[in-house]
Formats: C-alpha cells, sequence, structure tokens
C-alpha cells in the first residue's frame, strides 16, 4: 500500500466521522440527502461481498467493517432515530436514473463476467455518481450546512489523492485500470463546482465578517427583526407583528437570492422550511418536548412539517437579538404548567 491510498482512505474515515458528529451533536440531519447515503450504502455492500470470501490484510478487512458499519448506522440516524428532522421535500432527486444506468454499464464492461466481479464493478460506476443527491440538494435549497460542506470537501479529498495512487501505481507497477480511472474522473468533475463554491464562499465570509447581511436594507430588516424577538419574550405578538416579520423576511431572502448571500441564521431558521412560514408558537406553530426533552418540536400550522430544536444549540445573538430557543422553551414550559 502506498502513502496515497492511506491518505485517501483516512481522508473518507474523516467525511464519515464529520458526518456522523453533526448528525449526533445536533440531534439534527437537516440539509443531507438520505438517498445519497443509501446510495454509498449500496456501493460498500456490493463492494465488500469478498470480505469473508478473500483476505487481503488486516487493514483492508476492518476499514471494509468500518466502511460498512458506519454507512448503515448513518442510514439508522436520518430515516429512523431523527427522521423528523429529515429533509424530505428538498432531497427529491430520481436515484432510479443512476442505479439502472451504472448496472447496465456493470453488465457491459467489467474486467470478469463473474457474480462477485460485476457487482464490484457496478459498485464503483454508482459510486462516481452517488453524490449526486447530495449535490442536487445544496443546489435546490441554495446553501450547504458548514458541516455539510466538509463533509463534501473531504470525499472530495478522499477523490484527489485516490487519483494521485492511481497516478503512482501506473508509474511503478505499469498497472492501469480504465474502469476505476474514468469513474474516478466523473466523479471529481462533480465535485469542481462544489469545490468552487466551497473556497468562493469561504474567500467572501473573510471579507466580510457576518457573512450574510451585507446591505443596508438587510441590516434595517435585521435590527427590527431583533427588537420583534425581543418583544416576543415578554409579550404574544399580534397578527400585525406577524405580517411584518413575514414582510421583512420576504424582503430579504428576495436580496440574498439576488445577491446570492445567505441569511442570518436566526431569521432563517425561524422559517419553515416547507412553506416559508414564520415559525411564532403560538400564532403559526404548535410546541412540545420530545420524547427525551432534549429539545422541542415545532409543528408548522400551514404545512404540519416538523422541525427539531435542541435544547443546547445556541442561536446567533448578533444584531441585539435574543435566543429564540429561549422563548421557544419557556412557552412550552408555560403550557405544561397550565395543562
Amino acid at each position: 500500500m502506498n502513502i496515497f491510498r492511506l491518505f485517501g482512505d483516512f481522508s473518507h474515515l474523516c467525511a464519515i466521522i464529520i458526518l456522523l458528529l453533526k448528525i449526533w451533536k445536533t440531534r439534527s440531519c437537516a440539509g443531507l440527502s438520505g438517498k445519497s447515503v443509501l446510495l454509498y450504502a449500496v456501493v460498500f455492500l456490493c463492494r465488500y461481498l469478498d470480505l469473508f470470501t478473500h483476505f487481503i490484510s488486516l487493514y483492508n478487512s476492518v476499514m471494509k467493517i468500518i466502511y460498512l458499519g458506519s454507512t448503515f448506522f448513518t442510514l439508522f440516524l436520518i430515516y429512523r432515530k431523527f427522521k423528523a428532522t429529515f429533509d424530505r421535500n428538498h432531497d427529491t432527486f430520481r436515484i432510479e436514473f443512476l442505479l439502472l444506468p451504472s448496472a447496465v454499464l456493470a453488465l457491459l464492461w467489467n474486467h470478469e463476467f463473474s457474480v462477485l466481479e460485476v457487482l464490484w464493478t457496478f459498485s464503483i460506476y454508482l459510486e462516481s455518481v452517488a453524490i449526486l443527491p447530495q449535490l442536487f440538494m445544496v443546489s435546490k435549497t441554495g446553501e450547504a450546512e458548514t458541516i455539510t460542506s466538509h463533509y463534501l470537501f473531504a470525499l472530495g479529498i478522499y477523490r484527489f489523492f485516490y487519483i494521485l495512487n492511481w497516478a503512482y501505481r501506473y508509474h511503478t507497477e505499469h498497472f492501469i485500470d480504465w474502469i476505476s480511472i474514468l469513474s474516478g474522473v466523473i466523479q471529481t468533475v462533480l465535485y469542481c463546482d462544489f469545490f468552487y463554491l466551497y473556497i468562493t464562499r469561504d474567500n467572501k465570509s473573510k471579507k466580510n465578517r457576518t457573512g450574510f447581511l451585507t446591505s443596508p436594507t438587510n441590516v434595517n430588516a435585521a435590527n427590527h427583526l431583533s427588537y420583534l424577538f425581543q418583544c416576543a419574550h415578554t409579550v404574544l405578538l399580534t397578527t400585525a407583528d406577524l405580517n411584518l416579520v413575514r414582510h421583512l423576511v420576504k424582503q430579504m431572502r428576495a436580496h440574498a437570492q439576488k445577491k446570492q448571500i445567505r441569511l442570518h441564521p436566526e431569521m432563517k431558521r425561524l422559517l419553515c422550511t416547507c412553506c416559508n412560514m414564520v415559525l411564532l408558537p403560538p400564532l403559526t406553530a404548535t410546541v412540545r418536548f420530545n420524547k427525551r426533552k432534549t429539545g422541542i418540536i415545532v409543528t408548522c400550522s400551514t404545512c404540519s412539517r416538523f422541525r427539531y430544536y435542541p435544547k443546547d444549540n445556541s442561536w446567533p445573538t448578533e444584531h441585539g437579538a435574543h435566543t429564540p430557543s429561549d422563548w421557544l422553551f419557556n412557552l412550552t414550559s408555560v403550557s405544561e404548567k397550565n395543562d
């Protein structure tokens, strides 16, 4: 084994750890594509069927078990444990358009027409496009969570080191595998656009420390929203206040889309991901604790979509705004006492 493959494997392992930590720490899988994780599970399952029939090395076997176990555990977190936070409305990529062509190609172009070899080839083809549902979800929502971006970046580094691994093996062993190389090139091309957005986003955040509000219009709207957030601690907002909040958020969303900048989290996270309704209990949403009381579930009154807010997840308090999670929990506690 050469150093490039070793770095590639550990970059892939880092990507998996980043993903699992993100889900477990935030108790949410928002921004993640369950279909991409499902495709990776199919990839590893088809590729590592020889785990108990062909022993290469202890390192190889351990890494295979880690990849399989971590991927299926991630699927469990997304579709079972934290399914209330899974964004099904944006994870809509048709994965059959990836599975069927990969299967046909594996049958037509492989090294050997045997069951294990065809399944291995199928996994190579499928891995090259397995990230497409996640990239499609990022493009559909307009932005990626910070941790999601780091996860995708680590996967890109993994592919980069594997390209170096192929070049090294060709130079030292005169070994070349066109199936792996062409599939890897396709996967690398898919990451190029994301790398550009990742780097330019970091450069913009260095120039502007807020990274979100870059115009007087947005700053004024933020200050007005901050005042309304402060009022929500002590008094119940009226319908007129609610309409004003909706108008301000709509104004900022339009400006953000036009300038290709991001909304401030304390505003964005008060919006329903389905209908863009401002979630202000009890006017437009209902609040309840989850079973373990580690967070609250906010249900939009318009579309009945759930949203999970961890209790220990501190929100940004820039521009003088209080933490919305405080009054959400206070409101829930008061309602429970009244019951």
